[in-house]
């Protein structure tokens, strides 16, 4: 009976610890580490694709319950396989200077064990990486474990990089976890010039009431690039906003219900001079409450950029590739700075 008392007891501390640790856990803040290499110096004109992978687990087949779907995890491990290696053979084949992912993924639960990130890093191995988690279980069984975050894929090398913090929403997923939101900054100096390209990386977030955070987290990320802009460098922030970019009409459906999270950026924060931009004549995300139909289901643009007065747009695309192995398309930017 003791026995079976003290093993109950240490069971049930473990078990405390371990969500205690889980709710505590925190993302590395400020300066981060890369893995260097042979790369070049930027030059004026930069070209950037900004693409919310899913993890590799949200393709067209796709249906998902925080969307109204059915299920948590909607494909195989041989397709999230097949779309990891896909994705990476896309970022490639785009032969951009920079690639700013969201919503990467290591071996985890809802990848069924697939390492996405590395088959991406592995094929893009003359490319400048760095993976930075803002979603992450410690001391949980692997099969059960998550490691998500956001990756920087680049041929030039950065000055520096550090991890922006930006406002939490406060939201515990199972009373355990906790996502992060972070920007992931870099600096690329431009080549016989003291200036330099200051590049941020987000992922806002997706299903807060009214948007109050994510006008927060847009207040912190402009606030941030104002004052780079004020040093005289040049900035591009790309990623997912969860915020609509575009005023194109590029919904199939105007359900309401399809509608609850979306809310428009707020371009009443903007100064006058700064520029938002999405890929031009396609989505870049679907609903994910069925499978992809192609001229079924609600899609808008939530995927794009900021960009500060010194910097000229040359082009800035959306990839149609009909959400074969994300709910997002990517979005592809060419820009050259105003020296």
């Amino acid at each position: 009976m003791y026995i079976v008392l003290i093993l109950g007891t240490i069971l049930a501390l473990a078990l405390l610890f371990v969500v205690i640790a889980n709710r505590n856990w925190n993302p590395r803040w400020g300066d981060l580490a890369y893995v260097p290499v042979s790369g070049t110096t930027a030059k004026k004109a930069l070209s950037i694709l900004t693409w919310n992978i899913g993890y590799a687990g949200l393709g067209s087949e796709a249906s998902f319950v925080a969307d109204g779907g059915d299920y948590i995890r909607s494909l195989s491990r041989n397709e999230i396989q097949n779309a990891s290696e896909t994705i990476a053979d896309k970022i490639k084949s785009s032969a951009v200077d920079v690639a700013l992912i969201q919503e990467n993924s290591k071996k985890s639960f809802m990848t069924r064990g697939v390492p996405v990130e590395e088959i991406i890093r592995q094929k893009l191995d003359t490319k400048l990486f760095i993976y930075w988690e803002d979603f992450k279980t410690i001391f949980v069984p692997s099969w059960l474990s998550f490691s998500h975050g956001m990756s920087i894929y680049s041929d030039h090398i950065p000055e520096w990089l550090f991890a922006l913090k930006l406002p939490k929403t406060g939201v515990f997923y199972g009373g355990l976890l906790q996502k992060h939101y972070g920007g992931v900054v870099s600096r690329f100096p431009i080549d016989n010039s003291n200036r330099a390209w200051i590049i941020i990386n987000v992922h806002l977030a997706g299903y807060d009431d009214d948007a109050k955070i994510r006008n927060r987290q847009c207040q912190a990320v402009i606030d941030y690039s104002i004052e780079a802009y004020k040093r005289g460098d040049f900035v591009v922030v790309g990623g997912d906003w969860n915020l609509k970019l575009s005023n194109l009409n590029l919904e199939f459906t105007e359900k309401e219900k399809s509608q609850f999270w979306l809310r428009p950026f707020p371009r009443r924060l903007l100064p006058a001079g700064w520029k938002v931009r999405t890929g031009d004549f396609a989505p870049t995300i679907r609903l994910l409450d069925q499978k992809y139909i192609e001229g079924q289901g609600f899609t808008t643009s939530v995927d794009g950029f900021l960009i500060s007065p010194n910097v000229e747009i040359v082009r800035c695309e959306a990839q149609d590739l009909k959400f074969a192995n994300s709910d997002h398309n990517p979005v592809l930017a060419e820009f050259i700075a105003k020296i």
